[in-house]
């Protein structure tokens, strides 16, 4: 009966350390990410940032996400560069609404 105690002891133990160990990955991961990602804020935009984020007035309220999904001119704000890409969008706006 002891050794059934102490094999139930350690499977205790064992599981108590699981959520230790998997906390400290997911901290170590986030500070893997906020290292690798910590720099773009002093990044310019390039390419089609200009047309796609800069001048694009439909990402700059929450409120215009509904119509990425039914209209494709809203991706950006030159018309010969209409693509439906709606959730890319979405993200443009929730950044744009994050940050500013």
């Amino acid at each position: 009966m002891t050794h059934a105690s102490t094999g139930s002891d350690g499977a205790l133990s064992r599981s108590l350390r699981r959520p230790t160990v998997f906390a400290a990955a997911c901290l170590a991961a986030l500070a893997l990410l906020f290292t690798a990602y910590s720099n773009h804020f002093q990044n310019a935009f390039h390419f089609d940032d200009s047309h796609v984020i800069v001048d694009n007035l439909y990402i700059r309220g929450l409120s215009q996400i509904p119509r990425y999904f039914v209209d494709a001119t809203t991706f950006s704000s030159l018309p010969t560069n209409a693509t439906y890409r709606p959730v890319l969008s979405a993200t443009y706006a929730i950044d744009y609404w994050l940050a500013g």
